[in-house]
Parts: C-alpha cells; structure tokens; sequence
C-alpha cells in the first residue's frame, strides 16, 4: 500500500507541482493512519462529516525540502 502512496506523492511533486496533499481517515483506522505516518503525513485537524457527529482526521504531508520550488 505504501508503495502505491509514494507513487501518488511523487506524482503530486513532479507532475502537478503541489506544496502539500491532504489526506482523511477516521481516526480509529490505525492501518491507515500507519501509512500515512510512514509516507510523512502528520495530522492536521479533526472535522465532523456526514452522518452527524462521525469525525475524521486530516493529515498532511508538506512537499519535502529536496523537492522545493526553484
């Protein structure tokens, strides 16, 4: 599974250009958040989707340095 996520993140680098991607699990799921920690996603926040009252966390992972823009 990391593997396929490395993939999306250098595509987000390379290809699109973006500072950061954005990721949501529910914060009981520990598989994926295990993932994200290992590709360098850190928790951003918590917010309340449909149905009321069910909660997910945010991760984000910053582009890394070595990839900065020029």
């Amino acid at each position: 599974m990391d593997e396929a996520g490395r993939a999306v993140l250098e595509r987000a680098w390379t290809e699109h250009d973006l500072d950061e991607v954005l990721a949501i699990t529910a914060p009981d799921n520990l598989a994926s958040r295990r993932v994200l920690a290992e590709l360098g996603f850190v928790p951003r926040d918590v917010i309340v989707i449909d149905p009321p009252g069910t909660s997910s966390t945010v991760f984000r992972c910053p582009r890394p340095a070595a990839r900065a823009r020029a």
